[in-house]
């Protein structure tokens, strides 16, 4: 079973006990979980304890309720230090191996919008998506339609950015993590798998040189090197193999 497969399985099945104890009142609106205590006590990690109190499924009012009073009531856990952070992505990245980061992901709506922008290069047409933890974008050469034949799109494919994908089994509370590519674009290890029923279905095999994390609350000003202490960036490089389905839409 994938990576991601078996992360979905376990959040599903650590929200199910968290909503079964709120049904049966060993759990109430109000009580304080510490993530870490929740996941000593169901035998898991911490990564699919934070997927299960953000409630990613479809499951309606029930999933909704539940969250809120779930995230709510969550304690805070222990800030890391920004040597801490950078000591634990290390040990993350040393647990990925040799396959490194393995993204298996389908999504609901929104999913991809198609656009149309100038460029250097003349028009062309960004499929981006921004959701569920992931930033992307795949630009094709000239002007096409979200219905576009996928050969047509193939052919004219122009170059891809990853600006941000999930990283789960990575846990620093009150960090932003982001891995990080050794250029902003590359036209290398890219397929349009598939484009058929208002989906697309895109697989990117590329290289991140480095994860850097840094503290939200902290605003530094454009051009401004980070305080100290508020940012570190691991360089390690470890490979992203990502297959990415979602649905396809057109902005008004």
């Amino acid at each position: 079973m994938r990576a991601a497969a078996m992360q979905a399985l376990l959040s599903q099945q650590v929200y199910d006990q968290l909503y079964e104890a709120l049904l049966d009142h060993r759990l109430k609106p109000g009580d304080r979980l510490n993530r870490r205590q929740v996941a000593e006590d169901l035998g898991v990690s911490v990564a699919p304890v934070l997927e299960a109190m953000a409630c990613r499924w479809s499951i309606g009012v029930i999933c909704l309720v539940a969250a809120v009073w779930l995230t709510a009531a969550t304690a805070a856990d222990p800030k890391p230090t920004a040597a801490e952070a950078e000591a634990t992505a290390a040990a993350w990245l040393g647990r990925l191996g040799d396959p490194g980061l393995v993204l298996d992901a389908k999504l609901a709506e929104p999913g991809f919008v198609v656009r149309q922008a100038d460029s250097a290069i003349g028009r062309i047409t960004k499929f981006e998506l921004d959701q569920a933890g992931y930033r992307l974008s795949f630009a094709f050469r000239g002007e096409h339609t979200a219905a576009a034949p996928p050969a047509t799109l193939r052919a004219a494919f122009w170059h891809a950015v990853i600006d941000r994908v999930p990283t789960p089994g990575l846990d620093l509370p009150g960090w932003e993590t982001r891995p990080l590519t050794p250029v902003s674009s590359f036209d290398q290890g890219v397929e349009l798998v598939d484009l058929a029923a208002g989906r697309a279905t895109f697989r990117v095999k590329t290289e991140f040189f480095a994860i850097s994390g840094r503290d939200p609350t902290v605003l530094v000003p454009a051009d401004a090197p980070a305080p100290p202490g508020s940012f570190f960036q691991l360089r390690r490089s470890f490979p992203l193999d990502l297959t990415i389905s979602a649905p396809v839409s057109v902005p008004e």
